[in-house]
């Protein structure tokens, strides 16, 4: 976590959050549909992405 102590992740930091609060919720109905590789391919993708934003805004994001 080295980026963490660099001065511009504050402002990177604060965008973020800021665009996770304008975002629209993700509508698990239509997420859960279709073929079992596909439904599979998104919960990877979705929970890869929630890992990496938990580590990019240090714990803060849900």
């Amino acid at each position: 976590m080295v980026l963490v102590n660099h001065p511009e992740i504050a402002g990177l930091h604060d965008a973020i959050l800021q665009a996770f609060d304008e975002g629209r919720p993700i509508d698990e109905s239509t997420t859960n549909r279709g073929p079992l590789r596909s439904v599979y391919l998104i919960a990877l993708a979705y929970n890869s992405y929630r890992l990496m934003m938990k580590m990019i805004t240090i714990g803060q994001y849900d």
